[in-house]
């Protein structure tokens, strides 16, 4: 088996939250990591090596092994189960793999000021390689808003990096800019409230360089939970928006989503067009923005932001569905959504998707009842079909995490053009009842959906956990398969 540093094909995971934090406001407690790993071949098993960089030293300081992983199967990696894992460790996580693999790492956080249990989380996906330039289209310093920022260098020579703020404005603040250097390996994690030069109430993007390549993830700490997103090394003039949400319930807020696009272009302003469909394709609102040069604007389903009002609102407020942001003068743009539930004090985030491909994988997926009837957690898979004319056939495959996996649901659905349908191991929504009541009530495991006709698919991932009230939010990974 081949092992890479980071850049020559494994997957880099950043773990920004093993150690006790801070109490910066908003404080999140102490937090810990655990990773699932998929195999994406589907004819050979594959072998997993996983090596956990410490953030300050560069240095290996645990190393584990998983062979045999049978094609789109899992395999979990917790620091709590390795012999003499150190404790308040802060680090990154290699994987490196003789076949493909995907990753996720979910974080829990206990013991924090955030909620009302003080438990939050997030979810994150492995990065396959670094970039010179790193975009994060969403970062603040706010009340009840604290975003940490973590670069790994992910090269073999040391990097110099720095980090530029924007605000919604297009205006560099210029005497936040932060500037430090890192050897291979070694990660570092900027939190916003420790830099004096950026304005309290500070809301946009930062834009992250080096001449080496450098991975990095943003966690924002919220008055609700918290959300990670990666940070976006390439763009595109065309984003996808899986699970984009507008609902009232008992005459309150139960949940919005926003939008969030940031221009990656160092000179120009980007012109973009913003189209929201609901699930069975039927365009439902429609805006033009305009975004200055690094900066980024947000479209909010409750808050409005830089969307028009109008449009807005003929979402209705039982709408869900997905949003789709093309650059209309040929600019790179990228972008992440912002979830939050006011009404169960939940938050989460994933990145906008440029692409598609012939299958999606999850890597993990949850339905457990540890007391009968009391819901542990659940996992929706919301997959949307990119083709703007015609269907999308799709067969769905649900496995374990036994050795081998059994295969405990499968069934087909059929998505209209442009438009999302969700599978939820708890609400069904477009999932046959029959089928996903015969998960077992401790299943963990991993998800293949393959689109039978070829369209191309994107997904989203999202695990509540009713007895913790926490969520998490994560994308899906896309693969052609012959």
């Amino acid at each position: 088996m081949t092992k890479w540093l980071s850049i020559l094909g494994a997957m880099v995971l950043l773990l920004p939250t093993f150690a006790v934090v801070s109490a910066a406001p908003p404080n999140p407690g102490s937090g810990e990591s655990f990773i699932s790993v998929q195999n994406l071949d589907p004819v050979d098993n594959v072998n997993i090596h996983a090596e956990y960089y410490n953030a300050a030293t560069g240095i290996v300081d645990k190393t584990k092994d998983v062979w045999g992983v049978a094609p789109f199967a899992t395999a979990g990696f917790a620091p709590r189960l390795i012999p003499d894992f150190p404790d308040n460790w802060m680090g990154s996580v290699v994987i490196s793999a003789d076949k493909e693999v995907a990753a996720v790492s979910s974080l829990v956080f206990t013991g924090g000021a955030i909620g009302g249990d003080g438990n939050t989380m997030g979810a994150y996906t492995s990065i396959p390689e670094g970039s010179t330039a790193v975009y994060l289209p969403s970062v603040g310093k706010r009340d009840r808003e604290a975003t940490w920022i973590s670069v790994q260098n992910a090269d073999v020579d040391p990097a110099d990096v720095r980090i530029r703020f924007f605000d919604r404005d297009g205006v560099e603040i210029v005497a936040a800019v932060q500037d430090f250097t890192l050897q291979p390996g070694v990660q570092r994690t900027v939190k916003l409230f420790d830099i004096g030069g950026l304005p309290t109430n500070f809301l946009g993007a930062a834009y992250i360089t080096s001449g080496k390549k450098v991975a990095a993830v943003a966690t924002t700490h919220t008055g609700y939970d918290s959300d990670i997103v990666n940070g976006i090394v390439s763009g595109a003039t065309k984003l996808y928006y899986p699970l984009i949400r507008r609902r009232q319930m008992g005459g309150g807020w139960h949940d919005y989503s926003g939008i969030v696009v940031q221009n990656f272009d160092t000179a120009a302003s980007a012109e973009v067009h913003v189209y929201f469909y609901d699930r069975d394709g039927i365009l439902k609102a429609d805006f033009t923005d305009t975004i200055p040069a690094l900066s980024s604007h947000g479209y909010n389903t409750r808050y409005v932001g830089n969307a028009d009002p109008t449009e807005i609102d003929k979402l209705g407020l039982s709408y869900l569905g997905s949003a789709v942001v093309e650059c209309t003068n040929g600019k790179l743009i990228g972008g992440i959504v912002k979830y939050e539930n006011p009404r169960y004090a939940l938050s989460a985030a994933y990145n906008a998707e440029s692409a598609g491909r012939n299958n999606l994988f999850v890597p993990l997926a949850c339905r457990r009842q540890f007391t009968p009837g009391v819901w542990y957690d659940s996992t929706g898979i919301i997959v949307q079909n990119l083709d703007a004319a015609a269907s999308a056939s799709v067969h769905v495959e649900f496995y374990d995490r036994a050795t081998p996996p059994t295969k405990v649901a499968e069934f087909n659905d059929t998505i209209p053009a442009n438009s999302s349908h969700g599978y939820n191991t708890r609400y069904y929504g477009n999932a046959p009842p029959s089928q996903i009541d015969g998960i077992p009530f401790d299943y963990v495991g991993s998800v293949r959906i393959t689109s039978t006709n070829n369209k191309p698919l994107i997904g989203v991932v999202f695990t509540e956990l009713q007895t913790d009230k926490g969520m998490y939010e994560y994308n899906g990974f896309v693969k052609d398969i012959p």
